[in-house]
């Protein structure tokens, strides 16, 4: 049996987040983009250091910039996560995202990018399949809720 250390080096940490299909981001509370490390899946269309240190607002679309800007204000504020859900084009696709932001520490936010394309693709065929029957039909996810 191995032994469990809470120090992990930076090696090994790098091959994990290597492996995850998630996208990182570390925010500051004014918007500054401090750290990025993209997805297996995804490659942004400008390299990470086009954008390192640069606010929100030069790196997203308008809306999209206020909404994660407000998120990070309000994790670094109350401490509890935050979720935001959004769709952007990529790769002449329309993909759907879930960004989730934690507390890294006490001025910065990460935000862990997933894209979730396949599950809103099962969904819209769900509610598809479900709008074209004359049964009454319920959708329930794991926990058991409509």
């Amino acid at each position: 049996m191995g032994v469990c250390s809470t120090d992990m080096d930076e090696s090994r940490l790098k091959k994990i987040l290597d492996a995850s299909p998630d996208m990182y981001m570390i925010i500051d509370g004014d918007g500054i983009l401090i750290d990025f490390k993209p997805s297996r899946t995804f490659e942004p269309a400008l390299p990470p250091t086009e954008f390192l240190g640069k606010p929100m607002e030069e790196v997203l679309p308008g809306e999209l910039a206020e909404a994660t800007l407000t998120k990070v204000r309000d994790v670094l504020e109350t401490g509890r996560e935050g979720l935001l859900e959004y769709t952007l084009p990529a790769d002449g696709v329309l993909h759907h995202y879930e960004a989730r932001f934690t507390l890294f520490d006490d001025d910065h936010v990460l935000a862990i990018i997933r894209d979730v394309i396949d599950q809103k693709s099962s969904m819209q065929v769900a509610q598809t399949l479900m709008n074209a029957s004359e049964d009454i039909s319920l959708l329930l996810d794991r926990q058991g809720y409509i």
